[in-house]
């Protein structure tokens, strides 16, 4: 829901999140801008799938989200590509060396038929530090949706490691960052076999070099991989 694009009337919200409650399921709302962040929230949501960029009126409306346990998925990593290309030095200089060649391309293509928006990584970025400060859940999540006629290049895997970088640039610790990429979403949508390291739970596992808990970019040194307990060559 956003200005510029096709939005429900909050009638409607209110409809289909009172339908989604009653059916015991999580009522999500996709907003990039702070009203349809409001209007998302005055209507009972669980969660906003999307950071949006804030302006005047913020900080009460991340206490409500607060006091309402209202979470957001980050996105944060789709606004820097969105801020301009090529990408930051640290996605291109840490990850892309690992990368193959296909995806350092995607990293480094402007977003096809999508504007650039110069100040957008910076106000996602602001407003994501005003909502962990007022005590909202942030999940880790890129929007990554790169492929052949895909509008924005936020490729699967690599762009996560900027998404947990720019969540503790908000403020969030390295810890707290890698469990809003593990255990708090696993708890926040009901998976209770997965997001800790913990008997009877999936084995899914990365080995890397260097202390994440304390340097977050440590993640991108990744020495091994486990899908539910088998080692991926």
């Amino acid at each position: 829901m956003g200005a510029a694009l096709p939005s429900l009337d909050a009638a409607t919200v209110r409809a289909l999140v009172e339908a989604a409650h009653a059916a015991g399921l999580l009522a999500l709302a996709h907003v990039t801008t702070q009203g349809a962040a409001e209007l998302a929230v005055e209507a009972g949501v669980d969660g906003l799938t999307h950071m949006f960029m804030g302006g005047e009126g913020l900080r009460p409306l991340a206490e409500r989200m607060a006091a309402a346990d209202v979470f957001v998925i980050s996105t944060l990593a789709l606004y820097a590509a969105l801020s301009g290309w090529p990408p930051p030095a640290s996605l291109d200089g840490r990850i892309a060396t690992r990368l193959n060649a296909p995806t350092r391309a995607a990293l480094g293509r402007p977003p096809a038929g999508f504007p650039e928006l110069p100040g957008a990584g910076t106000a996602a970025l602001a407003t994501a530090e005003v909502l962990h400060l007022a005590g909202v859940t942030l999940l880790a999540g890129t929007d990554a949706n790169d492929g052949p006629g895909r509008p924005f290049p936020t490729v699967h895997g690599a762009g996560l490691h900027l998404e947990l970088e720019r969540l503790t640039s908000a403020g969030l610790t390295p810890a707290e960052a890698l469990s809003a990429a593990t255990s708090v979403p696993a708890a926040r949508f009901g998976l209770r076999d997965r997001g800790l390291v913990r008997a009877g739970h999936r084995a899914d596992l990365l080995l890397a070099e260097g202390n994440p808990t304390t340097d977050i970019t440590a993640t991108r040194s990744i020495t091994a991989v486990w899908q539910q307990g088998v080692r991926i060559v």
